[in-house]
């Protein structure tokens, strides 16, 4: 694969505090030692993500890890231990680079001491020198980076905002067993999990409440007092993907259990099975303290 390159460009802005970057001194032809921004050819039969994250890691020596289903927006990664997100910006014509394609230029969000980053910075592939620069410090770049990186910070940056989710406890009884349903995930982080997913743009936290239910479970719900859920949790660090607000509500569910979506299982429990998962470490997320609330609510604990 490395040997079969497309005519597609991938480059990656490294947001570093808003006020830094990383930049590579390229090695080859065209624009041979000018710097630049990190990238290069997207290879046959690789999406734009990995051609990206494969790139900066070749010609920097940052490494990115992906967190979340490459199918999920947005791109979850960690980078130097950092939870952050893959954005992408834009997708340019060649413009002046000579060789012709596409070039679809993505953003990374660090937080932190640039210094770190500096240290973590190791040359390789297409540069032959890699460093953290200032943006009120950038020298001549190469083909139109200077264009990309005054594009993103004025006009594409996003700011960074939790992602509201919704979350149910859905209470159900199959005429053999009654308790409440949770799911096993079938994506990372992996584990037993309440039924739930992230808020979709035009729904309502109830539709989309009713929604994840379907989609997780195959019931259909009716949430108990809607306008007034369970909990809302909201602690930055309780999702590992990244900071998700979550709103649960308890509901009744109705129907024969099928798990689908995100869900590799979807299982009724007794509830003396769910105390029983209690401190266990089995339940994902911050759910646990979440099901102890509806236990505590509805007086089983």
């Amino acid at each position: 694969m490395k040997d079969n390159p497309g005519n597609n460009t991938v480059d990656c802005i490294v947001d570093i505090n808003g006020t830094h970057t990383v930049l590579i001194k390229r090695d080859h032809d065209p624009y041979k030692g000018y710097w630049a921004l990190p990238g290069g050819r997207q290879h046959i039969g690789e999406t734009l993500d990995d051609a990206v994250i494969r790139e900066l890691g070749e010609e920097t020596g940052l490494q990115m890890e992906r967190l979340n289903d490459p199918a999920d927006i947005p791109a979850l990664v960690r980078l130097l231990n950092q939870q952050t997100e893959l954005d992408q910006v834009r997708t340019y014509f060649s413009g002046s680079d000579p060789r012709g394609g596409n070039t679809t230029v993505y953003a990374v969000r660090y937080d932190g001491d640039e210094k770190m980053v500096e240290k973590s910075l190791k040359n390789g592939d297409d540069a032959s020198e890699a460093k953290v620069v200032a943006l009120k410090k950038l020298p001549q770049l190469a083909f139109d980076h200077y264009s990309f990186l005054k594009h993103y910070y004025t006009q594409f940056k996003k700011y960074r905002n939790p992602y509201p989710t919704t979350d149910v406890i859905i209470e159900h009884n199959d005429g053999e067993k009654e308790g409440i349903v949770l799911i096993t995930r079938k994506n990372p982080p992996y584990g037993i999990a309440i039924p739930g997913g992230f808020a979709e743009y035009g729904l309502s936290l109830e539709e989309n409440a009713k929604k994840e239910a379907w989609e997780e479970t195959g019931l259909k719900i009716e949430l108990e007092n809607p306008e007034e859920p369970l909990c809302v949790h909201s602690d930055p660090k309780r999702d590992p993907r990244g900071h998700m607000i979550s709103v649960t509500y308890i509901a009744k569910g109705r129907g024969r259990i099928k798990a689908g979506d995100d869900a590799k299982t979807a299982k009724l429990y007794s509830i003396s099975e769910v105390i029983g998962l209690l401190g266990k470490d089995q339940i994902v997320f911050d759910h646990e303290e979440i099901i102890r609330k509806y236990l505590k609510h509805r007086r089983y604990l």
